[in-house]
């Protein structure tokens, strides 16, 4: 917990304003702890039952969102000079004061300024700059939607600035202004977990990660699309960036196994059972063996277990 002093505001109250007569109180006392909205803290924030003395302003607030401690004497004292006496301490020797706050947090805070800074430097993904941020605390009274204006991106040193705007319930507007850090990613495409050779790549076995433009690899693939259904050409571990290279066509059509031939003649689509005389991958062009006329025939491979054959005559033939 940070530890922020709190300043006295008695040195800047009137003299008038301090000199206010003693108003007696049913057994005030202090408080162990105490959560305010406001930047001023008030004897009725620190004591209990301190009757029509509460609102005295007697300290100023901790920033937002953080804690402060004051002393039991430091209170008693400030109470005195308030005209509020015989406070009950039962024991307690600092009082903590939380400055309650609205937190924006970074994560949130990152995802909308760097839409806006894509958007500002003409980027087309959403995601193309990632700026260094850190969380921001708001008064509570700044409850309304996030939004992020005059956002731009210095290419030269790699440093950004925004402008976050909040509206409160009043009305009014609470502005921050942001800058910083901002680096360029790229979308690579990582492994969630080990991947054997000759393994059809499913959704389950992938992610989505950005990293820094300049340190993703040549050839690195970005889009989930990339990946999936594709067939790794080597071992690969948990974590890897797929490349281009690590990924091959999957093996649709397997050697000595069944396959069906189809053909399509305008409306008519006919087929035929056959048999792989090798293996084959989407679009090669392999030899089947007819099961019934036990011809072989060049065929190209369409989909799983699936071969086209051209022209439809040489099907006809084969079928017989």
């Amino acid at each position: 917990m940070t530890m922020i002093r709190l300043i006295s505001l008695i040195a800047l109250l009137p003299a008038a304003f301090l000199a206010a007569p003693a108003v007696a109180q049913s057994a005030p006392s202090l408080r162990a702890s105490a959560s305010i909205s406001s930047d001023i803290v008030t004897l009725g924030d620190l004591v209990a039952d301190a009757g029509p003395l509460a609102d005295r302003a007697i300290f100023r607030a901790p920033d937002l969102g953080q804690t402060g401690t004051v002393s039991a004497v430091a209170i008693l004292d400030a109470a005195k000079a308030q005209g509020l006496h015989h406070i009950a301490s039962n024991g307690i020797s600092e009082v903590s004061v939380t400055r309650a706050s609205r937190l924006v947090d970074a994560g949130e805070l990152r995802a909308h300024v760097s839409v806006a800074l894509a958007l500002s430097a003409g980027f087309d993904d959403p995601e193309a700059l990632r700026p260094d941020i850190s969380p921001v605390h708001l008064p509570v009274e700044a409850d309304g939607a996030i939004h992020i204006s005059d956002a731009s991106w210095n290419e030269t040193d790699k440093t950004f600035r925004a402008t976050l705007t909040v509206r409160r319930i009043d009305g009014r507007d609470e502005r921050r202004e942001l800058a910083g850090p901002a680096t360029e990613t790229s979308a690579v495409i990582a492994l969630r977990r080990d991947v054997s050779r000759g393994s059809v790549i499913t959704p389950n076995d992938v992610e989505v990660l950005r990293v820094a433009r300049n340190e993703a690899k040549t050839g690195a693939l970005n889009t989930l699309d990339e990946a999936v259904g594709k067939e790794a050409r080597r071992a690969l571990r948990e974590g890897h960036s797929l490349k281009g290279s690590d990924l091959e066509e999957p093996t649709l059509v397997k050697g000595s196994s069944p396959v069906t031939i189809v053909v399509k003649s305008g409306a008519m689509t006919l087929t035929a059972t056959a048999q792989a005389l090798r293996d084959g991958k989407l679009g090669d062009t392999i030899q089947v063996m007819n099961i019934q006329s036990k011809r072989v025939l060049q065929a190209v491979v369409t989909g799983p277990s699936e071969v086209a054959v051209n022209p439809p005559r040489t099907l006809v033939t084969a079928a017989k």
